[in-house]
């Protein structure tokens, strides 16, 4: 090899030592718990208002009996088989030994005496908890909602891990949602589109007024301002947007037939005449 090789080579070599004889004086840390994540499931409406939802979560949480030791309050701890109580092990690489932490008791040396009946010498239970969990204003459908420290429990006295609500929004007979906007469709006659009218709609605050001009075209949209969603950072709240549908009378009777037809003679149109059909 090159002079360069072998530096390149007894660097690796080196380094790998320095990393292996500094891991063999380090004692096994406490590790934070893993993370749970939780399907809930809300309507429309409480997405848009936010809500108080119950879940009955399960994890893993540390035992009772033995306070995590895994052993009774007389024999919680016994030396490692693998280590022999020393906490370390050796490995070989690139034909080098080097001292490591076990990796069956993490370096402590010491392993649980395993005869803790609460939880079979693991140290750890199931746990089913009800908690009260508060849904904010303006959640979207997939969000995530943190319950800090409801996760599983940490080894050696780590910290627990958190819960995460995966939030999934129930559609609704009238609203949808558009970013920060609430659309809904609200029918009306045709004298209301025609003439004007002042009429009530629906809001997620319940009832609103809402006035429609003369000559109202169906499909034609019109904002209630302030009526949408929550922002989530600001409190800004969007607004929703009202889509008219015209709706068609049904003839009962001759008579209204004949008032159609002399409706059409005073006021001849040919909504089509712009798509070219008499060419």
């Amino acid at each position: 090899l090159g002079s360069e090789g072998r530096n390149h080579s007894f660097s690796d070599i080196f380094s790998d030592l320095y990393g292996a004889a500094n891991r063999g004086t380090q004692s096994a840390q406490p590790t934070q718990g893993q993370n749970r994540e939780y399907p809930v499931e809300i309507s429309f409406l409480d997405a848009v208002r936010g809500t108080q939802t119950r879940v009955n979560a399960t994890r893993q949480a540390v035992c009772s009996q033995c306070n995590g030791s895994g052993g009774t309050s007389r024999l919680k701890v016994r030396p490692c088989s693998v280590c022999s109580g020393t906490g370390k092990m050796q490995e070989t690489r690139q034909a080098m030994r080097f001292t490591v932490p076990c990796r069956q008791c993490h370096g402590t040396g010491q392993v649980p005496a395993g005869d803790c009946s609460g939880c079979e010498g693991g140290g750890l239970t199931q746990k089913v908890e009800n908690l009260r969990v508060k849904i904010p204003a303006g959640i979207r459908q997939g969000s995530r909602v943190r319950v800090a420290g409801k996760g599983d429990a940490g080894e050696l006295g780590g910290p627990p891990g958190d819960l995460f609500l995966v939030v999934k929004v129930q559609s609704h007979p009238i609203f949808s949602r558009q970013g920060i906007n609430i659309l809904c469709t609200v029918p009306v006659t045709i004298s209301e589109a025609a003439l004007g009218a002042e009429i009530e709609v629906p809001t997620v605050d319940g009832k609103a007024l809402l006035k429609i001009p003369p000559e109202t075209q169906s499909g034609q949209k019109f904002r209630l301002r302030g009526r949408g969603v929550r922002r989530a950072k600001g409190g800004k709240r969007g607004d929703q947007l009202v889509a008219v549908k015209v709706v068609l009378p049904k003839l009962r009777d001759e008579r209204s037939k004949m008032i159609l037809r002399e409706f059409a003679e005073l006021n001849p149109q040919n909504p089509r005449e712009d798509l070219g059909l008499d060419n």
